[in-house]
């Protein structure tokens, strides 16, 4: 499983493909927003936030199954950016010519489902913090 094709289509296919190098014309700001929030929070997914108590919290969440909908969208935040997250909200934001607050939210929704494709994929599975950084 791409984990980014597999969050890119649980938020709607934000992240449009294109064999022309001409950027689609007329996207959504929500697209936009969207666009601009899967890769930055896989990113940060990716580099579990830069904290050895972070790469803890995303094995774990993904080792218990743990439903991520009881998880505040400011945690998941911090598990992603650690104390980097208002930076990142406003990049995307600014990119995105959005409210820093709706980044933050769809940082959150992107995150939260990049979890969730972890899950998904180790499901079952006795998983370390090396075998999901390696799948990432």
């Amino acid at each position: 499983m791409n984990i980014l094709e597999y969050v890119n289509g649980k938020l709607g296919g934000a992240i449009r493909h294109s064999e022309d190098p001409t950027p689609a014309i007329a996207a959504s700001e929500e697209h936009t927003l969207m666009g601009a929030a899967i890769p930055a929070a896989l990113a940060g997914l990716y580099l579990h936030g830069g904290s050895i108590q972070e790469v803890g919290a995303v094995t774990q969440l993904v080792k218990t199954q743990s439903d991520l909908s009881a998880i505040t969208d400011t945690r998941i935040l911090e598990i992603l950016f650690d104390d980097k997250q208002d930076a990142v909200a406003r990049s995307v934001a600014a990119y995105a010519g959005s409210s820093v607050e709706d980044a933050s939210r769809a940082l959150s929704r992107a995150g939260r489902e990049g979890i969730r494709a972890l899950q998904e994929h180790f499901k079952g599975k006795e998983v370390t913090e090396k075998e999901i950084s390696v799948y990432l």
